[in-house]
């Protein structure tokens, strides 16, 4: 089943240096977004109960961020806030 133009264009012209398949995108999408939703109730619990899940907000954002901030698709946003860019295998040598 071929998809339709709109639903896969910007995921190849956006970044086509490193170009994302629809359903992968989606998973990807989906699952981060999730686990932050979830990270989100579980902040609220902790600011009433602060003994209940220490640190697992925080943890799970840090996850996401790390997962994003590696695949090298936004580069651009890290380097807008002033965080470090993404490495490939190339640039390992550099400092």
């Amino acid at each position: 089943m071929k998809l339709p133009s709109f639903m896969i264009d910007h995921l190849r012209h956006e970044r086509p240096d490193r170009p994302q398949a629809y359903f992968r995108h989606g998973v990807f999408a989906f699952t981060n977004s999730w686990k932050l939703l979830l990270a989100g109730v579980a902040g609220v619990v902790h600011a009433i109960f602060p003994w209940w899940f220490k640190f697992y907000s925080a943890e799970q954002v840090v996850r996401t961020f790390a997962k994003v901030a590696n695949s090298g698709r936004h580069d651009d946003l890290l380097e807008r806030y002033g965080l470090q860019q993404h490495k490939t295998s190339a640039d390992a040598d550099t400092p």
